[in-house]
């Protein structure tokens, strides 16, 4: 069974050349989606290195280049040819991204590649969709240390990409580094500003079902669960949130519990840009989404996980991984359908019961596999 499972697994890592964080996960794809194995997050902040002239100075190169240096000995045993490096804001910005290119290329052996910012929302929207529980069209939302990324779309094809030049790192060495009390005002008017091109699209689309992804939206989401407002985030949050961090005491709150010291650092301006973007798209909630640019980058390394239903492929794994007979479980499926159909007028079943009255008879023999005693309990 080992041998069978194995045939249908591929071992590959996913590497994020972030603005404020290098991100690198190693995972195994198989028929039912990602297993994750490791996940590694390092706090590179490329981007303060990033000088007036466009120029990425050495110090920061250095920084990008140690952390790789970790990053490639975690990743000895994954073949070269399923692991795949992007890199994002900053790198897209830096007139000599080439020196930092050549030399992290040198350590991976791998291309680097320097993905355009629709890029980087489509693979965005690519892991919320294969991740979270969604029927119909949803939008996501990613504030990164230079970026935000912004998707939308449904299932998993995304009709409207956008990147802008909006970023927890940058917004808070523009904005907050005196701590004036006009900064976050200031901080909002510019995010506004910066998204007036897009402001009209996402506001006629009407979108109820919207996701934030990455360590912004995750931090604002702590900090409304610290401050008993809940994890979803609302604009009663983001205001609630931004009067306790204004308050003199709190001006570097590294005391939030399960956020980094440095993620509190920019909490402030991230608070400002999810005002700016709550005001602009007149959004009323978002849920924080626990995939982010490197999942969809593994999304997007496997045929066999591309526009396919998340619980599909799971069942469908789950049956090859424990040598269910296929044959038999098709005769169960179409009787079990049959006998749905013929009381269907009468019991007015969903198409979401259909299926997974569908995947119960795919997976009714699974309990043979696992204790053939009490297999009727198990299946």
């Amino acid at each position: 069974m080992n041998q069978h499972q194995n045939s249908h697994e591929r071992l590959v890592a996913a590497i994020d050349l972030g603005s404020n964080s290098f991100h690198l996960v190693s995972a195994k794809i198989s028929m039912g989606g990602i297993r994750t194995l490791t996940k590694d997050r390092e706090k590179v902040r490329l981007v303060d290195g990033l000088e007036k002239s466009g120029f990425l100075n050495d110090e920061a190169i250095e920084r990008g280049i140690a952390c790789l240096l970790r990053f490639s000995s975690r990743i000895s045993s994954v073949s070269k040819e399923n692991i795949r490096v992007v890199a994002t804001h900053t790198l897209r910005k830096a007139k000599n991204a080439g020196d930092f290119l050549d030399k992290a290329e040198e350590i991976l052996n791998v291309p680097v590649e320097i993905i355009p910012g629709s890029e980087e929302a489509r693979l965005i929207f690519l892991s919320v969709a294969h991740t979270e529980d969604i029927d119909g069209a949803f939008a996501v939302f990613d504030v990164g240390g230079g970026s935000t990324e912004f998707a939308y779309g449904s299932n998993y094809t995304p009709t409207l990409l956008s990147s802008r030049s909006i970023g927890s790192l940058t917004f808070s060495r523009q904005f907050f580094s005196d701590h004036k009390p006009d900064s976050f005002m200031k901080a909002v008017q510019a995010t506004s500003q910066i998204l007036k091109p897009i402001t009209a699209s996402f506001q006629s689309l009407n979108v109820k079902k919207i996701f934030g992804t990455s360590g912004t939206a995750r931090a604002i989401s702590l900090l409304g669960e610290y401050l008993g407002l809940g994890e979803i985030i609302t604009s009663s949050t983001i205001e609630k949130c931004i009067e306790h961090v204004s308050r003199a005491i709190h001006k570097n709150p590294s005391y939030i519990p399960g956020v980094a010291d440095d993620r509190c650092k920019t909490i402030s301006a991230g608070l400002a840009i999810f005002k700016g973007i709550f005001m602009s798209f007149q959004f009323e909630a978002v849920i924080v989404a626990n995939s982010a640019l490197r999942e969809g980058v593994l999304y997007s390394m496997d045929e066999r996980l591309k526009n396919c239903d998340t619980r599909e492929r799971t069942a469908l794994d789950l049956a090859h991984r424990y040598g269910i007979d296929l044959v038999q479980a098709e005769r169960v499926r179409f009787s079990a359908l049959a006998f749905l159909e013929s009381i269907s007028p009468t019991w007015q079943f969903s198409e979401d019961e259909r299926q997974i009255l569908n995947w119960a008879a795919m997976l009714h023999e699974i309990g043979l596999q696992i204790a053939y005693s009490g297999f009727h309990r198990h299946g």
